[in-house]
């Protein structure tokens, strides 16, 4: 009502009513940090924080959007074309390398569900290219090691909680590896 006064001179029968029998601090706001009470977040948070590089790189790039997508959890990104890009290539690279891969199939296969806009796709089937590329590179890469035993996406959890439980989690891409039984 105050709002519709002041910018459109339109004044409300009730407004004298209601100004009179409230205190507003109209066109105040103060903007200054507001520490939050370390009992409510971890209340909040069920006592247990779980970090990844994504959420120290949100933190880092600003603690406001930190704090929005890894407390609040109110960023919905999920079908966000970037996340599934990295998702589509760690997909496939973790593929690659095993006997009776077929990139055209496990590839597809990804993607069969996925409606995609026109930008989209050409993204798609330019990326699709590079990975073809990145992966005959690894190849290549592979041929110079002795280090010819693989793990793929391996989840690393590191506890570092005290008063709070904090558990780091990561996932390792790929681990190349020697098995060598013939020394202790």
């Amino acid at each position: 009502m105050l709002d519709n006064l002041i910018k459109y001179n339109k004044k409300d029968p009730d407004l004298d009513l209601l100004y009179n029998n409230t205190s507003i601090n109209y066109l105040t706001y103060d903007n200054g940090y507001k520490k939050i009470d370390k009992n409510l977040l971890k209340d909040y948070l069920n006592n247990n924080l779980l970090l990844s590089y994504s959420s120290i790189d949100n933190y880092n790039i600003c603690s406001f959007k930190y704090y929005l997508a890894n407390i609040l959890k109110l960023n919905k990104n999920e079908d966000d074309f970037n996340i599934y890009i990295g998702n589509l290539f760690h997909y496939i690279l973790s593929k690659a390398f095993l006997d009776g891969f077929d990139f055209e199939y496990e590839f597809n296969n990804f993607i069969k569900d996925k409606t995609f806009s026109k930008k989209d796709k050409f993204f798609i089937n330019k990326l699709k290219i590079d990975l073809i590329k990145i992966i005959d590179v690894i190849k290549k890469q592979d041929l110079d090691t002795l280090l010819n035993d693989a793990m793929y996406e391996q989840k690393i959890y590191i506890d570092k909680s005290r008063d709070f439980k904090i558990t780091f989690m990561g996932v390792i891409d790929k681990i190349k590896y020697k098995n060598d039984t013939d020394t202790i």
